[in-house]
């Protein structure tokens, strides 16, 4: 059988997260097999926490892409989030060479609590991407979820703080 591979490491992961392994390291996990399955040169998560502080951050692939992926959140992935309230993005960039990247909100509830990231090198678009990229987000919602990991520690909708922890999308 042709199976998609992408589906498999989603199933891979399901299963990891019944069997209770620890949420940092399925969140690290999650990440080796997406990079791996869509072929990026890297990616990133990214759970947020109050102030410009993060939770947790699991990074995987080539590590000047991975550079490359620290240095766009930074200035232009941020800025678009906050300033134009983007939900997610897919588009190619002119680094040393063609770059498509993504950046993917996780939401839990009515707050997004991070980010997943990738770039591939390449004329490629990884908007192709987006479904595979929207079960692995809300998978690793639920990861969190389900342990208490991350999303109990960012305040809910009717919390006073809920506006200074949750960066907007």
């Amino acid at each position: 059988k042709n199976i998609d591979h992408r589906y498999l490491a989603l199933g891979r992961l399901a299963v990891a997260a019944a069997r209770g392994d620890a949420p940092h390291a399925l969140l690290k996990d999650a990440l080796a097999e997406a990079v791996e399955s869509v072929r990026l040169a890297a990616g990133s998560v990214r759970i947020f926490g109050k102030g410009d502080a993060d939770l947790a951050v699991a990074q995987a692939g080539d590590s000047i892409a991975v550079q490359q992926i620290e240095q766009l959140e930074q200035t232009l992935l941020v800025q678009l989030r906050k300033t134009w309230s983007v939900k997610s993005l897919f588009m190619t960039l002119d680094l040393t060479e063609p770059a498509g990247i993504f950046s993917y909100p996780l939401r839990s509830q009515d707050s997004v609590i991070g980010v997943i990231t990738g770039i591939a090198y390449g004329d490629r678009s990884l908007a192709t991407e987006e479904e595979f990229v929207s079960y692995m987000a809300a998978m690793i919602v639920l990861i969190g979820r389900s342990s208490a990991s991350w999303s109990t520690e960012i305040p809910t909708p009717s919390d006073p703080q809920h506006d200074e922890a949750v960066r907007t999308e």
